[in-house]
């Protein structure tokens, strides 16, 4: 296993958005109007499940949209790598990034600490046999299919399991719910439990045999059939999650967030290959409530 395991809970990072994982610029497309004086760039954070790719697969991935965002706004977006979730969060509400692609609870968390967080896309998905797109995403606890002696969620009692980070919607937050709705609380029921800091990283230590189960979600599922095999074994599911969305720091103005909604439900979905979004629409915030429900 290429990633060691650790029992420590991530801590809050003390670290500036330009000395993520990341070059912080993209090459920039040419602006649809050059300003004089050029306008301060934006920067556009990038959600810790990527950041077991290199820096220049994640800035190949994002580049075909962010460049066509820069043509549209007229001015360069520069691509901040968040460490973990709580990085994310933090440089959102603290205005170190402008605008970032995060999942529900750390948006949630962003807009406790700032109120003039807000959620203005949320992300389109493929359902399983790509006939259909949806706003939403499910979340799973997985073990392996070799694992004849776990097949329900009772049977975890005194196993080892893998989180995702506290800050994390469907890495901690859904299946702790998701424990809890069965009576089972997750820190007396695991022998040990350990916060691994990305999706790539549980499904890994689950097939290494480092840990019994994990939780994540779809998207890494899938990812980790393609790299693994088909030998997960799904023990339960969370029902509809809000997808991830792009969320804008109070400081980006109201013309650019149209501009950005605006851009992002008409973009060629071929320009989105290798990301999570097949697409984005516009939601009410309220999407978001039923998770923040989950927090309290």
């Amino acid at each position: 296993m290429k990633h060691g395991i650790s029992e420590r809970t991530p801590g809050v990072p003390r670290r500036t958005a330009c000395t993520a994982l990341l070059a912080c610029a993209l090459p920039a497309a040419a602006p649809a109007q050059p300003s004089t004086p050029e306008l301060p760039p934006y920067r556009f954070g990038v959600p810790p499940w990527q950041k077991d790719l290199t820096g220049d697969d994640i800035k190949g991935y994002y580049k075909p949209m962010l460049d066509e965002l820069q043509a549209k706004l007229g001015r360069r977006i520069l691509l901040v790598g968040a460490r973990d979730y709580a990085e994310i969060l933090l440089l959102l509400a603290d205005g170190k990034i402008d605008l970032a692609s995060i999942s529900p609870v750390p948006y949630l968390m962003a807009r406790h600490k700032n109120p003039g967080i807000t959620m203005i896309l949320t992300e389109l998905s493929w359902n399983a046999d790509r006939s259909a797109k949806h706003d939403y995403y499910e979340g799973y606890i997985v073990t392996l299919k070799s694992r004849t002696d776990i097949n329900k969620l009772e049977d975890l009692k005194g196993k080892k399991f893998a989180f995702v980070a506290r800050e994390s919607t469907s890495g901690f937050v859904v299946p702790k719910n998701m424990l809890a709705q069965k009576g089972l609380d997750w820190e007396t029921l695991f022998a040990k439990s350990f916060f691994l800091g990305s999706h790539p990283r549980v499904t890994d230590a689950l097939v290494a045999g480092s840990v019994d189960a994990a939780a994540t979600w779809d998207f890494n599922l899938s990812q980790a059939v393609a790299k693994h095999g088909d030998v997960f074994k799904v023990l339960a599911e969370s029902g509809h999650i809000p997808n991830l969305g792009v969320a804008v720091h109070s400081s980006v103005k109201m013309t650019d967030r149209h501009t950005i909604q605006q851009t992002l439900t008409q973009i060629d979905p071929g320009k989105l290959k290798g990301l999570s979004a097949a697409g984005y629409v516009v939601r009410p915030p309220e999407t978001y409530d039923r998770i923040g429900r989950l927090l309290d």
